[in-house]
């Protein structure tokens, strides 16, 4: 932008530093040259919006983004970070309150997929994770944890109801339909807990599912009992 003297007549400053595209003006085309100015700015800052939109569009919103970061891409279930972020925010609403934990995992996953081959594998875990979501009560969330393990968070749950919740889902689990003859089953862990952390209360299921699995796999195994 030019600096022009107050005693310099029939010279309008002219903002962003346009003056080769407004030029100078005199004094009576005063009026014109705001007319001018403030049209140059209205289309820059038309051409900012545009751009910002387009970059919104292309890259997402920073909500978008977020999702995307806690949302498994195969099952669209939430992923261990989404688990992490959700323990840690229940633990803050609700610290006295009981909370289970389901540790799940899918038997002999990896045999499974080098028999029938990998979209078969995808197969099984996506209808696997959709069975479970659609399986459990109102208010818990089901996660994919693991490349063939998922979690189910049971806030305010008894242990009780969290393991009638644990054999449903590995009861109905075994009449799932594949593109294949074949048969899923689950092994479950099961803790719950109340004003545990995060830690404590994923050792716990953790602890629970490897009984389930040196037990003969297809089961459900309670921490604590």
């Amino acid at each position: 932008m030019r600096r022009v003297s107050p005693a310099s007549p029939g010279i309008a400053l002219v903002p962003f530093g346009l003056d080769g595209v407004v030029g100078q003006t005199t004094a009576s085309d005063g009026p014109m040259s705001l007319v001018i100015g403030g049209a140059v700015v209205a289309i820059l800052a038309t051409i900012g919006v545009a751009v910002i939109s387009w970059w919104i569009d292309r890259t997402g919103s920073p909500r978008r983004l977020a999702a995307i970061a806690t949302t498994d891409s195969l099952t669209g279930l939430g992923n261990r970070r989404k688990f992490d972020r959700d323990v840690a925010a229940h633990r803050r609403q609700a610290a006295a309150e009981p909370v289970g934990l389901l540790m799940i995992d899918v038997d002999h996953f990896t045999r499974f997929a080098d028999d029938h081959g990998d979209d078969v594998g995808d197969e099984v875990l996506q209808k696997v994770g959709a069975l479970l979501a659609d399986n459990v009560r109102l208010g818990d969330v089901v996660y994919r944890y693991g490349p063939a393990e998922f979690c189910v968070l049971l806030p305010g749950a008894t242990r009780l109801q969290a393991f009638a919740v644990a054999e449903r889902l590995r009861l109905r689990v075994i009449t799932l339909e594949l593109t294949v003859a074949a048969t899923v089953t689950l092994s479950v862990g099961l803790a719950v807990g109340e004003g545990v952390g995060l830690s404590e209360l994923t050792t716990s299921a953790d602890a629970a599912l490897c009984v389930a699995k040196n037990g003969g796999r297809n089961r459900t195994a309670v921490a604590g009992g």
